[in-house]
């Protein structure tokens, strides 16, 4: 069953119902047979489709059931790297950093590139190279930028060295692309965006087809805004559109994890240009993805653009009220 969960897995995205059907079936066999490595194997995949449907509390139980197994039965590095990486990315989208950096650090510890990676072509993704990945975005959202970087770039010379089309637009997307929107340097994150697409394009990967139009969408939009000529206009433009046509793209898959992040990274971007009720909508958008997700990794920054608006409404208030609150959750 691992192959065909792998298949499925990189034309379809995570949040296909097919996906959630394999690891299913996987794991009925599993508790069967008994077998603890191949349970946890499947118990990853399914709480990756929960945490990518949104489901992130649920996605969190099974993690943790997944954990239980790997501390409690013998089971080799690699079934307890699964464990880690996904009782991490839960506790990260829900705004538990700490928690999770404990989880990504120790899969990152016990990940050997030489012994784990041959196993890949199983997993359907380097799970090795993700805890990497996502520890590096935990500590970008501590404030330890240097610490982030680190991570970022090894975990994309150990995606080059690869030759594995899904785990490198994963990590093209997820340690080059997107953090270039921290560091503002925008061109670059136009470079990987493009990369991204292009491998999307020539092996079939629906999900990630639909985060490099987005990311595309989301660095042209950053890279033109505060231009004043018509070139720059059009520009800015051209990213809106590639944005909503990415999270149209992405909906179809029905994938929602991240989803409010690109709510308030839209709501920001119409706030500087001046759209305030457009900036308004999306940021209800937002509001309405983290309450009904529980997902808060970006609530901080989501205030932050509140306060913002409130600001040019005049309500000085409520615009402190926010900042207070941003800092709170920080």
């Amino acid at each position: 069953l691992w192959p065909e969960g792998a298949a499925i897995l990189a034309t379809k995205g995570y949040a296909a119902p097919e996906v959630k059907d394999v690891y299913d079936r996987a794991y009925a066999l599993c508790l069967k047979l008994d077998a603890k490595s191949e349970m946890v194997s499947s118990l990853f995949w399914l709480t990756s489709y929960y945490a990518v449907t949104g489901q992130l509390n649920e996605a969190l139980v099974v993690a943790q059931k997944m954990l239980a197994i790997s501390e409690h039965e013998k089971v080799d590095d690699l079934t307890k790297i699964q464990a880690h990486l996904l009782t991490g990315l839960p506790l990260f989208f829900m705004g538990c950093n700490e928690q999770a950096l404990t989880h990504f650090a120790q899969a990152c510890a016990l990940y050997d590139p030489e012994r784990h990676q041959p196993h890949v072509y199983n997993l359907g993704q380097d799970p090795g190279i993700s805890a990497m990945v996502w520890q590096g975005h935990t500590l970008l959202h501590l404030g330890r930028m240097d610490s982030a970087k680190r991570c970022m770039q090894q975990a994309i010379d150990w995606a080059d060295k690869l030759d594995h089309p899904y785990t490198s637009a994963f990590t093209k997307l997820n340690a080059g692309c997107t953090p270039e929107l921290y560091f503002g340097r925008f061109d670059e994150g136009i470079n990987y965006a493009k990369a991204i697409i292009a491998i999307a394009q020539e092996n079939d990967f629906a999900l990630m087809y639909a985060y490099g139009i987005l990311f595309l969408g989301q660095m042209l939009v950053l890279a033109n805004i505060d231009g004043a000529d018509n070139a720059s206009k059009m520009r800015v433009k051209e990213g809106f559109d590639l944005m909503y046509q990415g999270m149209d793209i992405e909906a179809r898959t029905g994938a929602k994890l991240a989803i409010t992040s690109h709510w308030v990274i839209l709501a920001a971007a119409y706030l500087q240009t001046g759209q305030t009720a457009e900036a308004w909508q999306a940021v209800r958008k937002a509001e309405y993805e983290m309450n009904e997700n529980n997902e808060r990794y970006f609530e901080a920054e989501l205030l932050r653009v509140k306060a913002n608006l409130f600001q040019l409404n005049g309500n000085s208030s409520q615009a402190e009220k926010c900042r207070r609150q941003a800092l709170k959750v920080a």
